[in-house]
């Protein structure tokens, strides 16, 4: 028993070869029938992704397998979320950050990683090829200065309260916040 799978055209087409004296073409049928189906149930449960947007999928590690479960047990949607900020001094060309943050989420596809598990037994992460990059831009040099950080930290809890849909791409985000003309 064979199954040879390729993609031509843009098409997936599978050969499906056996032995007649080994099994009953029915059998066979049925058995192609449910990968089909299951094909179509796998593309139909990424949530607003076109079947021909997905890159790739991969089974998940147990390590994946466990964050997922607790993170979806949890209901904190600040579970296993990180955020991570920095200054920068100095001129900033916000346009050529943007699009550098735009170029990286071209380049790699874990960026572009979403979760499936719905009606399915096991779950995966789904590639797609392409996924907008979430970018915010926030002018706060109008802010009094004593509050800037009172106001950060404020924004840091708003930000971990909205967490992730982790079944969309991307699970990040971008928020450049300026302070003043160099900061």
């Amino acid at each position: 028993f064979e199954i040879v799978a390729a993609v031509a055209d843009g098409k997936l087409q599978v050969d499906w070869r056996y032995g007649e004296r080994l099994h009953r073409r029915q059998t066979v049928e049925n058995l192609a029938a449910h990968f089909r189906d299951r094909l179509l149930d796998f593309a139909a449960s990424v949530p607003d992704t076109a079947a021909n947007d997905i890159e790739d999928s991969y089974p998940l590690s147990s390590l994946q397998q466990g964050i997922l479960f607790h993170s979806l047990y949890d209901l904190d949607p600040a579970a296993y979320f990180q955020q991570f900020s920095f200054v920068v001094s100095g001129p900033l060309q916000v346009p050529a950050l943007r699009q550098a943050w735009a170029h990286a989420l071209a380049r790699h596809a874990v960026l572009r990683t979403a979760f499936a598990w719905a009606d399915r037994d096991h779950p995966v992460q789904t590639v797609q090829h392409t996924v907008d990059l979430p970018w915010t831009f926030l002018d706060w040099r109008h802010r009094d200065a004593s509050r800037r950080a009172q106001d950060f930290d404020a924004f840091l809890a708003d930000d971990r309260k909205r967490g992730f849909d982790l079944q969309r791409a991307p699970l990040f985000r971008c928020t450049l916040i300026q302070e003043t003309d160099t900061r």
